[in-house]
């Protein structure tokens, strides 16, 4: 199984489509119906930052990995008002912003990590984090950081198997009706750990 960064057209949208099957809980209501909310991630993700691991010519996860220097390229404004219209992409960009978050220093981000559900309990997510750990040792970096939601107890204890350890919990109050969920917990773990 190979990780490795870069996009196709094709990749892209199947990305889009695993990262959507992934977080649509969390990202329904702020983006809306599905086709659009799909083509918005499309359009957002960047190859610089997307790496994608395949098996048997079919996705099998995609992580985003930004740091300081590594952070998106694309112009989420121009893409939204593309896709919903001006006053639509102001609304939906309004409801993502609570849920934007800025690199820490010194640290590589794991923006999104998602599994294919036909590969899942295969070490594809293991994978992917080890690969993010790679990342960081070659870019300089001394940890790896990445939020969970509180909905999402598997993934947590993976994070934990793996070495990263709970930095802090925050409340996402009053926003929870809109990302159905409480909270999200800060995971980090040191570089070669």
């Amino acid at each position: 199984m190979e990780i490795g960064f870069g996009l196709t057209a094709e990749s892209r949208l199947l990305a889009a489509k695993l990262l959507w099957e992934a977080f649509s809980g969390k990202l329904q209501r702020p983006l809306g119906e599905v086709e659009r909310a799909q083509e918005f991630l499309a359009a957002t993700l960047d190859p610089e930052t997307t790496a994608l691991t395949w098996g048997d010519e079919e996705l099998l996860g995609a992580v985003v990995l930004t740091d300081a220097e590594h952070r998106s390229s694309s112009d989420d404004w121009e893409v939204a008002r593309e896709i919903y219209g001006t006053v639509g992409a102001a609304r939906r960009l309004a409801l993502l912003a609570p849920l934007e978050t800025t690199p820490p220093a010194g640290c590589l981000y794991v923006d999104w990590v998602a599994v294919a559900p036909q590969a899942r309990g295969r070490g594809v997510g293991s994978k992917l984090l080890a690969f993010a750990d790679e990342v960081a040792q070659d870019r300089g970096l001394s940890a790896v950081a990445l939020d969970v939601v509180d909905s999402n107890p598997r993934a947590q204890a993976l994070y934990c198997r793996l070495g990263f350890d709970v930095e802090s919990t925050r409340s996402v109050w009053p926003f929870r009706w809109l990302y159905q969920i409480r909270s999200y917990t800060r995971m980090v773990k040191k570089v070669g750990r």
